[in-house]
């Protein structure tokens, strides 16, 4: 494949997300100069990729194929994790420059599910902000919720860990307080999507399925407004909304997190 073809794999995002303006109900403004920066990314991005050789011009085009949502192989997928390092150096350089950096942390967001990064420890926290943004509106709407942020996703599993011994064969997800299955962030709270908001632990639930943490200070659909902190390695975080033990907590603590829509 050469270089035209690797480029204009990447241009066939911006045309969909072109696509998605065009029937997006919301202010077209916020889209402003976003899908120049995308195109600007992947040409620079493959540019870079060029220059360090061969091998990572080959883990471009398999980028080229996330993209546009084509099959990755696993021996795909062990090509890249070899080549993450070299990767990662050029998204570093290009941080350096006046590129945007939101296609590459869009594509962190994919590689994260198969263990490898091509991302520099250091990107920050609003370059994750824009690449939200960039993804809002793809693919189809999983639910809308209040997603917490690291540091209070480990520390309200720090904090459930002191009232119940949570199997360590049990996997820890702590990830989000769901707003609405399937359902976007209500008409009236849009204006704080992507914004930090509060919420007050009160209680804690155990089941053989599930523990799971019920809170109350923002929207939520569900009968009990819960955060599910573990499940069984084969388990489902749904059986969380099935707890009957509920028991209040000693001392409420407060945790943040995001307001997000988060689609497949």
């Amino acid at each position: 494949m050469k270089k035209k073809h690797i480029i204009k794999s990447g241009k066939r995002l911006v045309k969909k997300k072109i696509k998605l303006i065009k029937e997006s109900k919301q202010p077209k403004i916020l889209f402003e100069g976003r899908l120049e920066d995308l195109k600007n990314s992947w040409s620079e991005f493959v540019n870079a990729a060029r220059r360090e050789g061969k091998e990572t011009t080959e883990a471009a085009k398999i980028l080229a194929k996330i993209i546009n949502r084509n099959d990755v192989t696993e021996e795909d997928k062990r090509f890249l994790k070899e080549q993450s390092k070299d990767l990662a150096r050029i998204v570093a350089l290009m941080g350096l420059g006046a590129v945007s950096m939101a296609l590459p942390v869009a594509l962190e967001k994919v590689l994260n599910k198969w263990n490898i990064s091509i991302m520099p420890k250091s990107h920050t926290e609003s370059e994750e902000d824009e690449v939200e943004e960039l993804n809002e509106s793809t693919g189809n709407l999983l639910y809308s919720a209040v997603v917490l942020d690291d540091d209070d996703k480990d520390s309200l599993i720090m904090f459930v860990d002191n009232y119940v011994d949570i199997p360590l064969n049990w996997k820890k997800i702590a990830h989000h307080m769901t707003m609405g299955f399937k359902q976007p962030v209500p008409e009236h709270l849009r204006d704080d999507i992507g914004k930090a908001v509060q919420l007050t632990v009160k209680e804690i639930g155990v089941s053989e399925d599930a523990i799971a943490v019920k809170v109350d200070g923002y929207h939520s659909n569900n009968k009990i407004p819960h955060i599910t902190i573990a499940i069984p390695k084969d388990g489902k975080p749904y059986n969380s909304n099935l707890i009957t033990d509920w028991k209040p907590v000693d001392e409420e603590i407060i945790i943040k997190g995001k307001v997000r829509e988060i689609y497949s």
